[in-house]
């Protein structure tokens, strides 16, 4: 067994059997705890303690814990590790309060690993089991343990029906059946209904899903002399047919052993509501909200605390994190925000994402924390409430960062294109690149020699060669009011641009693309121009922690960070100066920076005097403990960053001046064909500028394969 050392801290768990009894809910009493499938999976080991697991858009499973001293984040597995938007859930087994166990999907099997609180260690993430190959990629997951020496895993396969896998103390993992027929799971391609599994006592366990005709349905576990899985026939479904929502999340919860509660989403955006009582029959659904309360496709939690309340948790239609609740001798609750500003001094949170992750967790009859996943970057965010005490209180969640660099044999270049014989009047004087999901954005920087070809955005499909593009979409590109633009970003639908003004003053623009996937449009919204204490030669935002980070000086040693608060946290997009990060060595004459989704910060170095020319190149920065960045030089000047470095000639010469690294940019064109002609062209893209006084520039487009450990 081979270990993954972290920063997981183990727990002692030393309370009378009196105070568990008062402080656990009942519901805990007969199996550990556990969470149910989707993106986010949140357990307790004991008092005091939340763990929480999540998948985030690049494969990476994170995780963040909380031991009542504030929140540590770890990145779990890199990138990859997790089938993107696949479930994740995990489980807590009885007595066994310090060996977490995490289940995902990785292709088409079924992953795991478990912490190991003698060697304060996860065990390295691997198989289940070798025979277990038919995980449908994005269809639900969820486990249960009925006792300390069982854990049940279930999922649906790549026939369409519910599989289940058992291990029992002193065993291996037995081979996966199936539960229910094939195709009885409804599905759309790769994705597949949620699953939610829960075990009131342990002799039983029940699984829930969406069934075929979009009904709640249902199998269950008894064990004794003849212990068997119910057959679907014999269990009707627990609602009419397209009446669940099969994309969105279900949640179960059982107040006490006798009864339990499942709650989904219908195609109208209502919660809905089933339960059972031990002696009855299921009861007909029943709403909890009006239509359209939820988002379209909204991950539910349910936790009780005790056998008399119930919270229930999902994504409003507004993206508002919302809830209802149920105290014994009322009613249900009416939604509302968790943590709605008008009733909490002004306070508001981050967007939620749907579809997404939601996970909330009880580790006491006083206490609930809810997790979910942050709209516009990788971060998980975390509320608590405590009864009696803060009620509900904002606790956020460090983000996670990869520490693990690719070796510097990693990175080869691919190739250029276009090659440096491209030239139009757009391509004069080139500053940054960025790019969208359909779009790239390019800057033009100084005013002279053509103001009316300069201080521009153009835009140009991803889905098209950049060579179709011609002198004609100047025309087409939007005219800023500002100076010298620098290499611009993209994050969360808006523009950052930097510009300098030549008499001096540092300023940052945002920018909201009114036609994001039209190019002939130039519609845009400038939502913030702020003057900067750094330099505006570029700028770049971590996606996974929605900070943006931009220089001091142009020889980099030192960087600004600004964290990004977005709508409805601000009225408007604002900038929060964050802590200096410190690089352990000066980076010479940085041109643009970009980071990676798994947050590797990645700057293109130009210098142009003879003594420093070998130090051009791209260099890899690692910002991940927040104080000191540590630089290596990942591509150096020659073959692989092929451009001349020379002094460019003064003003008034007339012949060409040398190459000029600009802008660089981060996306997967080995697993993304956008059809421009760039498919198979790696990972990382340097723009390129061959400088032709006094005519228009010309520039190539050079592309770099990272070949593992940050795709």
């Amino acid at each position: 067994m081979s270990l993954h050392m972290s920063a997981f801290k183990g727990f002692v768990f030393n309370l009378s059997l009196v105070i568990l009894a008062q402080l656990v809910p009942i519901s805990m009493a007969h199996a550990g705890p556990s969470s149910q499938g989707g993106r986010v999976a949140a357990v307790s080991k004991g008092w005091n303690n939340v763990e929480a697991f999540w998948i985030d858009d690049v494969g990476a499973v994170n995780h963040s814990y909380s031991n009542g001293n504030g929140w540590g984040s770890e990145m779990f597995a890199p990138a990859g590790t997790a089938n993107t938007s696949g479930s994740i859930t995990a489980m807590v087994r009885q007595s066994q309060a310090d060996t977490p166990e995490v289940f995902w999907a990785k292709g088409n099997t079924l992953q795991h690993s478990v912490w190991v609180a003698s060697a304060s260690a996860w065990t390295t993430p691997g198989p289940v089991a070798a025979s277990i190959n038919n995980v449908l990629p994005r269809g639900g997951i969820s486990a249960v343990s009925r006792a300390s020496n069982t854990m049940e895993v279930f999922y649906v396969g790549t026939d369409y029906a519910i599989w289940h896998t058992y291990w029992y103390e002193g065993g291996t993992w037995s081979a996966a059946s199936p539960l229910t027929p094939a195709g009885s799971v409804y599905h759309s391609g790769t994705t597949a209904s949620s699953i939610a599994a829960i075990s009131r006592r342990p002799n039983t366990m029940e699984v829930f899903y969406v069934d075929s005709a979009q009904e709640l349905a249902h199998i269950n576990y008894y064990d004794g002399a003849n212990p068997v899985w119910s057959p679907t026939s014999t269990q009707p479904p627990l609602t009419g047919r397209n009446k669940a929502n099969p994309f969105a999340g279900i949640a179960v919860a059982s107040r006490d052993s006798s009864k339990i509660e499942v709650f989904f989403e219908n195609f109208t955006g209502a919660l809905q509501h089933v339960y059972w009582s031990e002696g009855n029959q299921w009861s007909a659904a029943s709403p909890l909200t009006n239509n359209y309360v939820l988002a379209y496709r909204s991950s539910i939690a349910a936790v009780t605390r005790w056998w008399n309340t119930m919270e229930v948790f999902f994504v409003g239609a507004d993206s508002n994190l919302q809830h209802v609740y149920w105290y014994d001798g009322s009613n249900w609750s009416a939604p509302g925000i968790v943590l709605d500003p008008a009733n909490h001094n002004n306070q508001n949170v981050p967007y939620a994402r749907a579809p997404g992750g939601v996970g909330a967790v009880s580790w006491s009859s006083l206490t609930i924390d809810v997790l979910y996943l942050e709209q516009n970057n990788y971060k998980l965010h975390g509320l608590n409430y405590t009864d009696g005490v803060n009620n509900w209180a904002d606790t956020p969640v460090p983000p996670t960062f990869d520490g693990n660099w690719p070796s510097l044999s990693a990175y080869t270049l691919v190739g250029d294109n276009p090659t440096s014989d491209f030239n139009a009047d757009w391509t004069n004087d080139l500053q940054g690149i960025a790019h969208s999901s359909s779009m790239w954005y390019i800057t033009h920087g100084s005013t002279a020699p053509s103001p009316d070809t300069q201080r521009q955005v153009c835009k140009v499909p991803l889905s098209e060669p950049i060579t179709n593009f011609g002198s004609w979409l100047q025309d087409l590109c939007y005219t800023m009011d500002a100076g010298h633009l620098g290499d611009l970003d993209y994050y969360a639908g808006k523009l950052f641009v930097p510009w300098s003004l030549e008499g001096g003053g540092e300023f940052l623009s945002v920018l909201t693309d009114q036609d994001p996937y039209d190019y002939t449009q130039k519609r845009y919204i400038s939502e913030l121009v702020t003057s900067m204490p750094a330099n505006m030669a570029w700028v770049a935002v971590n996606p996974r922690e929605g900070r943006l980070y931009a220089p001091v000086a142009y020889d980099l040693s030192v960087l600004k960070t600004f964290d990004i608060i977005l709508p409805p946290v601000s009225a408007t997009v604002t900038l929060q100066p964050g802590p200096d990060l410190y690089l352990d060595t000066t980076i010479p004459a940085v041109q643009g920076g970009v980071f990676s989704p798994n947050g590797h910060l990645y700057l293109v170095s130009d210098p142009t005097t003879d003594s420093d020319w070998y130090r051009g190149g791209i260099y890899g920065v690692d910002v991940s403990n927040g104080q000191v960045g540590y630089a290596s030089q990942l591509v150096q000047h020659g073959q692989a960053f092929p451009y001349n470095p020379d002094n460019c000639c003064d003003f008034f010469c007339t012949y060409s001046c040398p190459d000029e690294p600009e802008g660089i940019d981060y996306i997967d064109l080995d697993a993304n064909s956008y059809g421009t002609g760039l498919t198979g062209m790696g990972q990382l893209h340097v723009q390129v500028l061959n400088n032709n006084w006094p005519g228009d520039d010309s520039f190539s487009f050079y592309h770099y394969r990272v070949s593992s450990g940050d795709i």
